[in-house]
């Protein structure tokens, strides 16, 4: 929203001015509000603080501010950027646009910025704002909503918010008002949800006000521009929310016949500590919007002060011949309400050479009332009269843009595209559940066949436990497991003799009743030795009678016991490390090895699967 915009003189203020009361004929009292405004120019002539800072801001080192932004982030570095965007968006020709960007795109490159690479991406979207026919701007949303993707899935939420601004101001800015509307209601929603951190969101509050105030929604206009004032200074040198919403708020007062609201929201700019860019314009129009505000109570002479004031400034700084226009229409009732006539003559030239000022919409009615009204004065009523029409018909012509008609044209729009974003968010969210269905579907079928090859294995698990549980048994020859009962096929299979017989009775003896395969240390030699047999004599009999050689035939009377153990304990109070040691095993590993030999199941498994 322009300043310029902000700056509107009531018509029915300019249409009833006359000839000045006896009371206002003589010079004007001292006036605080004056002396106030030429204190601020002589602190500003004194200390240069305005012109410093911007001087420092706009001379920052482009590699400087791309590594402040790669190292502290987006709010730390805003006020170098918000710079940088004046350079980049105000006075670059595309190519040098291009150019800048690319700069900022290397040094992300360099600093490994993901940040800084996505700023570069979403200004080389904002710099897209010259383009107005239907496809240009539905590819600058859909570039934008890109923006915003990326920034939600990246959790950059000031990024997010900055780019729904910028759909908003391009939606706005191409006369597509509905549609601004709607990423209005998107920015006040993300507003909601945006920490305090996020540097813009008085400069947001504050557009969102002036699209209302244009469309004649006061309500909701001062509404927002009440939500963008800050009684402290910020500090952020482009952020001009503050005077902006002050002026605003001013104009709205003044509008409404309030001078005495208006003059407190103007006074406020003079008063308020905010070091921003265009400061002394901000004072200047502020001087001259109390000028407006003495007109609005006939004290005329006061009116001529302050707005000459102001002009005297405005007139210092490019790109306001609009508003210089506008406090000279004012100045030219200051004069006609004085009666000097000359001087109401010489600014009526004056203003039509700023051409570009009294020839916009907003400001034609309020020139040819002026003209009307001096040549009624002069007697010229034929002039007077076409003058008045004129102004009539530019007042038409400047409503029609934002009146009634247009409201409910806009309205009509706003109604088709919410109803198209239902739609589409509809077609979303069925999307989302075809997927959710089709990822559940899957899932389930997962689900089924790990079941299947879960309930099989259990199975399986469960008959190799059950078979355990018999092999277990005391004096039982069942086979069990991989190895459990098999003969080796290298034994001799030669019947045994009388004394291999009697010998073998002994060694089961020693194991069933004995439990001597409890002592880890028991080997081929320690047991033939207790017996008092040959060695070798001792192998030969438990390998041809056992089917199977000494280790293996020791380690299966100690993994039955170990089953009957498990079996018999309660889970709790059963520990597999215990276990192993107290059936004569030395170590785990030459246990869990034996178990599963013996089983066909871990320890752990065969325990799960037993009960």
């Amino acid at each position: 929203m322009s300043l310029c915009k902000l700056l509107i003189i009531p018509f029915s203020t300019l249409l009833c001015v006359t000839i000045a009361s006896a009371q206002d004929s003589g010079p004007p009292a001292e006036c605080a509000d004056l002396e106030l405004y030429h204190s601020l120019l002589e602190k500003e002539r004194a200390d240069s603080a305005y012109y410093k800072r911007w001087n420092e801001l706009i001379n920052t080192p482009l590699d400087t501010l791309f590594r402040h932004y790669a190292e502290r982030g987006f709010a730390a570095s805003v006020n170098e950027l918000t710079a940088f965007d004046h350079l980049l968006y105000s006075s670059a020709s595309d190519e040098e646009r291009s150019e800048l960007i690319g700069r900022m795109e290397q040094a992300a490159s360099r600093y490994k910025s993901d940040a800084l690479m996505l700023e570069a991406e979403f200004k080389r979207g904002a710099a897209l704002i010259h383009v107005v026919d239907e496809d240009s701007y539905a590819a600058k949303i859909a570039y934008m909503e890109g923006i915003v993707e990326k920034a939600r899935r990246r959790k950059y939420p000031y990024m997010k918010m900055r780019a729904i601004v910028e759909m908003w101001h391009y939606s706005f800015f191409t006369g597509r008002y509905a549609q601004s509307f709607v990423y209005a209601d998107r920015m006040l929603r993300e507003l909601e949800t945006t920490d305090d951190g996020y540097p813009f969101r008085k400069w947001d509050y504050l557009r969102i006000g002036g699209s209302h105030s244009d469309f004649r929604d006061y309500d909701k206009a001062v509404r927002y521009m009440k939500m963008a004032l800050n009684d402290r200074p910020t500090d952020v040198f482009m952020d001009d929310s503050n005077l902006k919403a002050r002026n605003g708020l001013g104009l709205y007062h003044l509008m409404a016949g309030q001078p005495d609201s208006a003059a407190y929201y103007y006074r406020s700019i003079l008063e308020s500590e905010d070091l921003v860019h265009e400061r002394p314009v901000f004072n200047a129009s502020a001087i001259a919007s109390l000028g407006l505000v003495a007109q609005e109570n006939r004290e005329y002479r006061k009116a001529s002060a302050m707005l000459e004031a102001g002009r005297e400034e405005l007139i210092k700084h490019q790109g306001y011949s609009s508003f210089i226009a506008t406090v000279d229409i004012a100045l030219g009732r200051c004069y006609l309400a004085a009666g000097d006539m000359p001087a109401v003559s010489r600014k009526i030239d004056m203003i039509r050479s700023f051409s570009q000022g009294y020839r916009h919409e907003t400001y034609l009615p309020y020139f040819y009332s002026l003209c009307s009204s001096y040549h009624t004065h002069a007697g010229n009523n034929e002039t007077a009269t076409a003058y008045l029409d004129s102004a009539l018909v530019a007042t038409k012509n400047a409503t029609d843009k934002y009146g009634a008609l247009s409201i409910l044209h806009a309205e009509q729009e706003m109604r088709d595209v919410e109803t198209q974003l239902s739609r589409d968010e509809i077609k979303r969210q069925k999307d989302r559940l075809a997927y959710s269905l089709s990822l559940l579907v899957l899932c389930l079928g997962a689900i089924t066949v790990i079941l299947w090859y879960y309930r099989r294995n259990r199975q399986a698990y469960k008959a190799l436990a059950a078979k355990a549980r018999e092999w277990a048994v005391p004096g039982n020859p069942v086979s069990c497991g991989k190895g459990g009962g098999k003969r080796d096929s290298n034994i001799d299979s030669e019947p045994p003799t009388k004394e291999e017989r009697e010998l073998m009775e002994r060694v089961r003896e020693q194991m069933e009743i004995g439990h001597t395969y409890r002592d880890s240390g028991l080997t081929l030699d320690s047991l033939a030795a207790k017996m008092e047999v040959p060695r070798g004599m001792l192998s030969r009999t438990v390998n041809r009678l056992a089917g199977k050689n000494f280790n293996t035939y020791i380690n299966e009377f100690r993994v039955k016991e170990a089953v009957r153990i498990i079996l018999s304990a309660t889970p709790k109070s059963l520990s597999i490390h215990e276990l192993y040691e107290q059936v004569g095993f030395d170590n785990r590993a030459s246990f869990y090895r034996a178990f599963k030999q013996s089983t066909g199941l871990s320890p752990g498994t065969f325990r799960n699967n037993s009960r």
